[in-house]
């Protein structure tokens, strides 16, 4: 280690110390890392010439237990490629990461929205029966190996080691978490290990891994790895987008250095002490402010980015439309109006009505919890009972491909770790009281998005029609399909629901091999525009709004 690195990381180590406002004695909360506890031996050494590793100060093992567990951390040659450059590379091109709650996608655009570079993330991550979709997760096992993708799926299914779990639905630490949570260090649960990761630290492993399968992806059409990007989000409120979205820029950018040191390496798993190591290294370059940040362009709002590609129209029009885009975390609804112009080579104009964009933090995810808690009730298991932990433990691993099955199927049959088996059928659990209340709610949302817009809206509805364009993982869901069925009520007057088709005409007629996909991949997709849809670009006139939906009494009054 040379001076002016160790004199970084000792600054570093004293920005963190505070002071204590009543017995006034410094302190230091939270881990220190390996590389800065080099740097304190490194100037120690310096002054005293020689370097007993006993003779540090007693720190408690608590706070850093690799003082006393680990051996040193051997130095990885990081991959800085992306430092030498300065600017992106096919600068006709744009990336859009859409980093998902349970699934992750990326789609590119190569000079014209219309002109998509397919990246088969799924493909090249082994998902079965997938081409595009990733799985949003990790294992760290106890072979000290971290696994990604499908593969930590299958890793933490073989381990069946009770009381283990994956670090599943990695967006939610950004969407519901708090920022100081994610420089905490996870618990044994998720890292068995002794070498410590925060819970920013392993998101920010998961977005290197998704970097380098879109990169890699890039170079196989012949494209550089060092392409502009967009990350999309959903629509968070201002005080969580304004650190939320500074550290997406920065994990995303560190992601870079990260996957291009171990690019096509995580098939297997990677050694977790050489993640470690790389991370400190990456740590550093970003305190000396040496990060390729010119690669990471805005956030994108999942429902604007949706509306995007969903919304293109060949003819002279203009038609209002709800988007709902339905993930693993969150479900956003926003009313959107398309100006074209017939025949005209200019893109249809997509313009967000204000006030109408809504974010409601519930949907995949909650479905799990429900039909997790649904099989339990029905096999009588509850906390409490000595089988609990080790079934609970077991099924939370497997709760979304039963889901998945549920709803592709119409049954699923199951199997828990004390032997019970049993089955369910869609009609029974939609009938739930958990999802009675979690399809009234997502009406509700629906109507509060369609009450924001203004009453002078009203006539924009052509034919008292109101089309739903339906997006994201969960945009097959029953409860789902419904919102583009019956009748809602718009001030005096009532429009008919109908939903839009899965795939816009464009794409079906350049890209048949993503109609099915397209509802998945719409954010992805959209997200890498050229020209991406104005938010409140149109006038929009005062008014008050009466809006509700028919035959649903509506509770949710917004947030």
């Amino acid at each position: 280690m040379d001076t002016e690195t160790a004199k970084l990381l000792v600054e570093s180590l004293l920005d963190r110390i505070e002071r204590d406002p009543e017995s006034g004695k410094a302190r230091l909360d939270g881990p220190i890392s390996n590389l800065e506890i080099e740097a304190l031996e490194f100037f120690r050494a310096k002054m005293e010439g020689d370097f007993v590793r006993s003779q540090l100060p007693v720190i408690s093992e608590k706070s850093v237990p690799s003082i006393f567990h680990e051996i040193e951390l051997e130095k990885i040659d990081l991959n800085l490629d992306s430092l030498e450059r300065g600017k992106p590379e096919n600068d006709y091109v744009i990336l859009c990461l859409d980093f998902g709650t349970a699934m992750s996608k990326a789609f590119g655009t190569n000079g014209t929205d219309h002109d998509l570079v397919h990246l088969a993330l799924g493909q090249r991550a082994s998902e079965p029966n997938m081409v595009y979709p990733v799985s949003s997760t990790l294992y760290i096992s106890r072979h000290n190996k971290i696994h990604f993708g499908y593969n930590a799926v299958i890793e933490s299914l073989t381990e069946e080691a009770t009381g283990r779990q994956r670090f599943d639905s990695t967006k939610q630490y950004l969407s519901q978490g708090l920022e100081q949570n994610l420089k905490k260090i996870v618990d044994k649960e998720i890292n068995p290990t002794k070498y410590e990761f925060s819970t920013g630290d392993l998101l920010t492993l998961y977005l290197s891994f998704l970097t380098d399968l879109a990169c890699t992806e890039l170079e196989k059409r012949n494209l550089s790895r060092y392409t502009l990007r967009r990350f999309a989000r959903p629509r968070w409120n201002e005080d969580r987008a304004a650190w939320a979205d500074l550290l997406m820029k920065k994990m995303l950018a560190k992601a870079q250095i990260l996957a291009d040191t171990f690019s096509e390496s995580w098939t297997e798993g990677i050694d977790v002490k050489a993640l470690r190591s790389a991370l400190d290294e990456v740590n550093v370059l970003e305190r000396k402010g040496e990060l390729p940040e010119y690669l990471i362009d805005e956030g994108v709002h999942e429902a604007i980015a949706a509306a995007s590609g969903s919304l293109a129209r060949e003819t002279g029009n203009r038609d209002t439309y709800m988007v709902v885009d339905v993930g693993a975390g969150t479900t956003d609804f926003g009313l959107f109006t398309v100006i074209s112009r017939k025949g005209s080579d200019d893109r249809p104009k997509v313009f967000e009505i204000p006030n109408t964009s809504k974010v409601w933090r519930q949907a995949g995810d909650k479905i799990d919890k429900i039909l997790l808690n649904y099989i339990l009730n029905q096999e009588n298991i509850v906390r409490g009972d000595s089988e609990y932990d080790h079934v609970y433990s077991d099924l939370r691993l497997r709760i979304r491909e039963l889901k998945e099955t549920l709803f592709r199927e119409g049954v699923v049959e199951y199997t828990l770790e004390n032997d019970s088996e049993g089955l369910i059928d869609e009609g029974s659990f939609l009938k739930d009281s958990q999802m009675l209340e979690f399809s009234k709610i997502l009406k509700e949302y629906f109507v509060d998005s369609l009450n924001g817009a203004a009453s002078s809206r009203v006539e924009e509805f052509g034919d008292h029609r109101l089309t739903v364009v339906l997006t994201g993982g969960g945009a097959s869901l029953p409860m789902v399909r419904e919102l583009g069925k019956g009748q809602v009520e718009f001030h005096d007057k009532k429009l008919t629901c109908v939903l839009a088709q899965s795939a816009p005409e464009w794409l079906v007629e350049r890209y048949p091999e993503l109609e099915l996909e397209y509802p998945q991949l719409a954010v992805a997709i959209g997200g890498a525009a050229d020209e991406l849809p104005e938010e409140g670009g149109l006038h929009e006139s005062s008014g008050g709004t009466n809006v509700r939906y028919v035959g649903v009494e509506t509770s949710y009054k917004g947030s």
